[in-house]
């Protein structure tokens, strides 16, 4: 007998990559067959149409979202909140700061975490950041100010993505590159 159908909705592809890295480091995670479907969708997405309500109509009896709260944890939040009601009438008016995983009276289950913390604005980069190994502290000052430096060299990233353009710099003097 098959267990429940589980779906994570995350925003981007890098998204589904890097959970199933930092997953099967902590838990069994096999990746001909993980134990949750992670389904990409394309950034606003999840927030600007009716993604997560319609999940939660189909037959995801467990369904998460993890996003990042960007420059609006409340603003996600509540888009996030305002599409599950219906299915879950005891959400929380504010996300817990451990996240949020509720059931419903039919059984379904919905958890939330948006990225870094459920607290402050940021992104998975964000995130990942705090997980640098302390042995790497000295390469991760080094990367810090090298991206810094790049953009006085023509890099154009934003200041918003800064955490992004630093972790993947990181990542990519790792080896193997990218993990």
């Amino acid at each position: 007998m098959a267990g429940p159908t589980k779906k994570l909705l995350v925003e981007g592809n890098e998204d589904i990559h890097a959970i199933a890295q930092l997953m099967g480091h902590f838990v069994d995670w096999p990746p001909k067959s993980p134990p949750v479907t992670i389904v990409q969708c394309n950034g606003a997405e999840i927030f600007s149409s009716a993604r997560i309500s319609t999940e939660l109509k189909s037959s995801a009896e467990i369904l998460g979202v993890m996003v990042d709260a960007d420059d609006s944890l409340l603003g996600r939040w509540t888009r996030i909140r305002g599409q599950a009601i219906s299915a879950f009438p005891n959400l929380p008016d504010d996300l817990p700061h451990e996240g949020l995983i509720i059931a419903n009276t039919d059984g379904r289950r919905f958890g939330v975490w948006i990225m870094p913390d459920n607290r402050t604005d940021g992104m998975l980069e964000t995130f990942m950041q705090w997980l640098v190994p302390t042995e790497h502290e000295a390469l991760w000052r080094f990367v810090r100010e090298a991206t810094e430096q790049a953009q006085a060299h023509g890099a154009a990233y934003t200041p918003a993505h800064s955490d992004k353009a630093q972790i993947h710099a990181l990542l990519a003097w790792m080896d193997p590159p990218g993990e």
